[in-house]
This record gives structure tokens, sequence and C-alpha cells, in this order.
């Protein structure tokens, strides 16, 4: 074979033809040293005639590149500028190697576009792996994640963790925003919105009057002095009475007979006593007795005021001495 320079193809032409002509001998000794001898033909056959020049130039690379993995993103070759030139179908060079943009992690998309920590290259643009979503800049599971809880950006209030992407509270519930302890809460009590009324209290989810306290239809009460439940809801004191200790009584002097508070000391129905009735007045809770015609009760005694000396005129107006009473007046 005949390997020729490509730098001086003409004067290797020449020299071959010399040396057809006059043989090995004729080669001069200063011929170049990239040149190479060839065997002259037979005397009786001629020369092969010489190749096209073009044909004849070594332009393959010292080294061809390495095989292509079809299953590899990248290959390497030779310090090359960034085409897609010398690359198998899908890949693309970036720098020495040929890389498939679509899902290389280092060059998504275009060459040197690194996807950050946690995102994978896919279709060419950087992506969060099955199941993640990205949010800010990061990769989370919108189903667990208390700040971007079902959704990026929604997060969780205080007291409230993200289960299957949406808040729920750890304690109580999530009343207008707020995580809310309805076994306690006034104004969420048992639920959201439930609010107790003024004078109770939430205890258990419930709304109960305050300690002392009944409830009595909607209100709470203390049956111990109120006149309309007095003892127990409902048994309301008559009039005059008040309430005391859980029980109806009347005032001060007076007694309770059926019901009505009474001064059993004048009162000629309830003399005394209840149902206690005089025929004629009650004095001191005693029956006084019935006085004639013409007579008035003084005290006990009925006395006849136009000439009693005892009550002249009046009851207990003496006359004293041996004075007389006449016509109400007492005589000397």
């Amino acid at each position: 074979m005949l390997r020729l320079s490509t730098r001086a193809p003409i004067a290797a032409l020449v020299l071959v033809t010399l040396g057809c002509a006059e043989g090995n001998d004729a080669l001069p000794n200063d011929a170049p040293d990239d040149l190479v001898t060839v065997d002259a033909p037979a005397d009786d056959a001629a020369p092969d005639a010489p190749a096209p020049l073009d044909a004849t130039l070594d332009v393959t690379p010292d080294s061809a590149p390495d095989a292509v993995d079809d299953t590899s993103d990248a290959v390497t070759f030779p310090d090359t500028p960034t085409d897609t030139s010398g690359c198998p179908a899908g890949f693309s060079r970036c720098g020495t190697r040929c890389v498939n943009l679509a899902t290389d992690s280092d060059n998504c998309g275009t060459c040197a576009n690194a996807c950050a920590a946690g995102l994978v290259c896919v279709g060419g643009s950087c992506a969060c792996t099955a199941s993640l979503t990205l949010c800010t800049g990061a990769c989370v599971d919108t189903r667990v994640s208390p700040l971007h809880c079902g959704r990026c950006g929604n997060a969780c209030p205080t007291g409230a963790g993200c289960v299957a992407g949406e808040c729920r509270c750890t304690v109580g519930a999530l009343c207008n925003g707020s995580c809310i302890d309805t076994r306690s809460s006034n104004a969420n009590c048992g639920a959201c919105g439930n609010a107790c009324p003024a004078g109770e209290l939430c205890t258990a989810g419930a709304c109960v009057c305050t300690t002392g306290q009944t409830r009595c239809g909607a209100s709470c009460v203390d049956t111990r002095s109120n006149a309309m439940n007095c003892g127990s809801c409902g048994n309301a004191c008559p009039a005059g009475q008040s309430c005391v200790s859980g029980a109806c009584v009347c005032p001060a002097g007076s007694t309770i007979c059926g019901t009505e508070c009474v001064n059993t000391l004048n009162n000629a129905m309830h003399c005394g006593g209840c149902n206690r009735t005089c025929s004629s007045m009650c004095s001191g809770g005693t029956c006084l007795p019935s006085c004639a015609s013409g007579e008035t009760l003084c005290g006990s005694t009925c006395a006849n005021l136009q000439r009693s000396p005892y009550h002249c005129g009046r009851c207990n107006n003496a006359c004293g001495g041996a004075r007389t009473c006449n016509s109400g007046m007492c005589s000397p």
C-alpha cells in the first residue's frame, strides 16, 4: 500500500515516476522522511495508474469515537464545539458529550441547565418525581405538607396537620381558619358557631350553667332565690312572697296561709293561726267577743262609750276619781 503525504502530493508523484524509470537507486538521499518507497514493477509490466488526488487523503481521525450505548443519556467525544454533529439520533452535543436533553438532569432542555437537587429531567423540563409537586423551588408531598396542604402555598394553621391533602386539627375542629377546642370554647361549643348563652360555660362540648345555677328552659337560674323557680323549675311563689333557700316565704311578721301571707295577730280569718276564724274581731291573735248594740269593743271589753268611766267618749279615756261619765263626757 502507498501512504502519501498530504503536504506534497505532486512531489510524490514525480518521484514515483523517476523511480520507475531509473530504478530504486535513483531516489535522492535527501528525500522527505514522510515519503515511502515502492517496488518498481516488473520490466514487462506497466506501472499502475496513480489514484486521484482526493481519494488518497487520509482524513480519518486517529481513533474513532466509542460505540454509543443506546441506554445512556451521554456519550463522550473528543472536545469539539457544542452542536449536534457526530451524535446519534435523539442526542445533542454538550461539550465533549452527546446527551439526551429530554432526560439529562445536568443538561435539561439545553446544555448546562442542571436541575436542582431532588428534581429530575422529564421532557426537557426539571420536574419532581411522581407524587411530589414543585412548590417554591422544592419538591413537596402536598398530601402531608403543612405548608403546602393540598396545593402550593396552602399553609395549615397552628395546631393543625395535613392529612390526605386537608388541614386537620390535632385537637378540636377547624373553625374560621383556626383550630378551636370545641370542648371548652364558649363561642364554638360542641361545634363551630354554637355559642353558649350569657351566664353559661362550655363544658365537655355542652353549654352548662355555672356553679349554683340550674337550667330552667333557656335560662340559668338560682332556684334557691328565684321566685319564679323556687326550689325547682316552674315553682312560682305567690304574690307578696319571696324565695328563700329554695322555699317561698312571706315577709317578716307574716305567715303563709294557703297562698296568702297574713298577719295572724289581727286577721279575723286567720286569728292566731291559719284558718282560725273570729266572729268579731281578732286582736293579738285572739278572737274578741261580739258587743251588743250601742257598745264598742275596747281591747277585749265591750264598753258603752256614752257612760263608761273607763272608756268615756272613746276607748281607754278614764274619768278617774269619783267622776262619772254622762253622754260621753266626764262630770265632776
